[in-house]
């Protein structure tokens, strides 16, 4: 039982350490934390389409690139959610937030049946 309480105060204590922003240096960095929703879509949409849309020009004959170039793009299309996370996360939270944000990632966090 004690166990399990020095537990959660673990938990409680780490998650606690992380919650408190960073100071925005730029005019930019402001104006993202302020607004972090609307840039998390902005970054992830703009970063995705932009990966994907030579393949639609090279289907319409706009563009001429190798077939294996688009689709290498069309996978780098699909990091652009993640990617926009960590540039949020990097301006809201900084350094610690990242830090925060990639053990959650690799946490392993269900039994080794799943």
């Amino acid at each position: 039982m004690a166990t399990l309480y020095r537990l959660k105060v673990a938990i409680l204590h780490h998650d606690l350490r992380f919650t408190t922003p960073a100071r925005p240096a730029s005019v930019l960095n402001r104006l993202l934390a302020r607004h972090p929703l609307v840039f998390y879509f902005v970054f992830a949409f703009g970063f995705s389409w932009l990966m994907f849309l030579p393949g639609p020009l090279m289907y319409y004959g706009v563009l001429s690139l190798n077939p294996y170039v688009v689709r290498s793009l069309a996978i780098a299309g699909l990091l652009g959610p993640i990617l926009s996370g960590f540039i949020m996360t990097a301006v809201i939270e900084g350094t610690a937030g990242i830090r925060c944000l990639t053990r959650r990632i690799v946490r392993w966090s269900v039994g080794l049946r799943w």
